[in-house]
């Protein structure tokens, strides 16, 4: 039985890979799950630093706060961090975080486990195009993941997908109204979003989601804590960059 992402582990430990003198070291840190309440805590205290910078030591405050706020989130969440085989102590940490910034790119790339995202670009947009075979039927967004699935400390690639309805023309408007787009000096853009819209709007579009367990079992309507349950247990970031990557795609391929 391959393993899966469980929705329901008190913590999980998953491979980020960090660039070091030209080698890859492989570092694993373990997490406890990022509560869906708080992580939207944090993209709404984000928007704060988001407006452009007046000059280069008002862009320095603005990184600095943003940064402040990643690195006090992953030591909430943070039970320990391993590198060559050894636990790190807490002065290693701090100075693994201060060469690499670690901390904060395990908050903005790791989404507890996300290791790349993995949608391939059609390889023949030209070809005739079937509209009863695609109208209609459900939409896979995969994301690749790379965590540990057992103590030994054995890797394994678990890809994840989430399953959607196709989109109706409402679905779309409540994407929309879910966005704001300011524009600011010098061609800047500052995009924000109601978080609790697009939380209602995954929960209303998805039929499963592949490579996750909840309680062991897969994440369909035949969980028998049902989809309600595991769909709740879905952390949101997740379900936030999939919808993201469903509906860009979307407006690339219309645009």
């Amino acid at each position: 039985d391959m393993p899966g992402y469980e929705l329901a582990a008190d913590a999980l430990t998953f491979l980020f890979r960090i660039r070091h003198e030209g080698r890859k070291l492989d570092v694993y840190p373990t997490l406890r799950p990022y509560r869906n309440a708080r992580v939207i805590e944090l993209l709404r205290e984000r928007e704060a630093y988001f407006e452009p910078a007046r000059d280069e030591e008002d862009a320095h405050d603005l990184k600095r706060g943003s940064f402040k706020l990643d690195r006090d989130f992953f030591n909430e969440h943070v039970v320990s961090v391993t590198l060559g085989g050894k636990t790190l102590t807490s002065e290693q940490l701090e100075k693994l975080d201060a060469v690499y910034n670690f901390k904060v790119n395990v908050v903005n790339k790791g989404y507890n486990g996300i290791a790349a995202d993995l949608t391939e670009e059609d390889d023949d947009p030209d070809r005739e195009v079937d509209l009863d075979a695609i109208l209609g039927a459900p939409i896979k967004r995969s994301l690749q993941y790379f965590l540990l699935a057992d103590t030994a400390g054995k890797e394994h690639r678990i890809d994840l997908a989430h399953v959607f309805r196709f989109p109706t023309a409402a679905d779309s408007n409540r994407w929309e109204q879910a966005r704001r787009i300011r524009h600011g000096r010098k061609d800047t853009r500052k995009v924000t979003f109601n978080y609790d819209a697009l939380h209602q709007l995954y929960d209303g579009m998805i039929q499963s989601a592949d490579g996750f367990r909840f309680h062991g079992e897969p994440c369909t309507e035949a969980n028998r804590e049902g989809r309600e349950g595991w769909c709740e247990a879905m952390p949101f970031l997740f379900k936030f960059f999939a919808l993201i990557q469903l509906f860009s795609e979307a407006e690339r391929k219309n645009g």
